[in-house]
């Protein structure tokens, strides 16, 4: 009888540690999962990774700049400054790697601001890159980002904008004022140190000078199909003649820089 008592006590003891080993086990497990979540949005001022790039949001705002050659002319304007680093050992594209929505989620056009960045990087630099977006509302906006060419996921951040309230307190106000802009290239001119003959001047001198580049684009440019699944579905097409012609002008000057002859005759 006693031995029957002995057998049974030690198969209680036998579970209760099993139980309490399973138990452990659960918990640990729930901690080491807990550690590896990454937040779903990230917040201003935040530097985050998408494969071998590095982007940091440094601000966003509303601004006063406005493009009179532009055709869609939004109720506002939210600047972007962000930072990227190329960490891959290929040039990257930058400048067209931002997607950004609004607070009714819809996904907002891109409007040319001041100093638009639309350009490349060198393997293993960095730079900083501005862009800008038409919106009907403020509020909280959604910024996606991602390299031109890649397979990952796009890292999101989320931005309260509000009317004449940056988020980034550093950044200066605009000094440029409204209704008085740019070139074809979305550069925006600044003519509040001018007398108003001059005003006139450079403005006639700007519309000459936009009329006759945007004659000079051949038509392809405008075949909205032909760019349809490539990353410069979202450019306009002074963009992507923009584009074209400085990535041509590059390999250019590199041919000139290695002896190279030109691949082109002017007879």
């Amino acid at each position: 009888m006693n031995k029957v008592i002995t057998i049974g006590a030690t198969i209680m003891i036998s579970l209760s540690l099993a139980a309490c080993g399973s138990k452990n086990n659960s918990n640990s497990n729930n901690r080491t999962t807990s550690t590896k979540v990454s937040p779903k949005y990230h917040k201003l001022g935040d530097t985050v990774k998408v494969g071998k790039v590095t982007y940091t949001l440094k601000s966003v705002e509303v601004t006063n700049e406005r493009n009179e050659f532009e055709d869609n002319q939004p109720k506002y304007v939210i600047k972007v400054i962000y930072h990227v680093k190329n960490n891959s050992d290929k040039e990257l594209p930058i400048g067209a790697d931002l997607d950004a929505y609004g607070p009714n989620n819809n996904k907002l056009k891109s409007y040319p601001v001041n100093d638009t960045t639309l350009d490349s990087i060198a393997a293993g630099k960095e730079a900083d890159v501005t862009t800008g977006f038409g919106s009907d509302k403020l509020g909280t906006f959604e910024l996606q980002f991602s390299p031109l060419v890649s397979t990952e996921k796009p890292v999101k951040f989320r931005v309260k904008v509000k009317e004449n309230n940056s988020t980034n307190s550093s950044s200066t106000q605009d000094n440029t004022v409204s209704n008085q802009q740019t070139t074809d290239t979305s550069q925006s001119i600044n003519y509040s140190n001018k007398t108003q003959p001059e005003i006139n001047e450079s403005k006639s001198a700007t519309v000459s000078s936009n009329t006759q580049s945007s004659t000079s684009i051949p038509s392809d440019y405008y075949n909205e199909d032909a760019y349809k699944d490539t990353y410069k579905a979202n450019l306009t097409p002074e963009q992507r003649y923009a584009w074209d012609s400085e990535q041509a002008e590059r390999g250019a000057q590199q041919d000139r820089e290695l002896g190279l002859e030109p691949w082109f005759s002017s007879n």
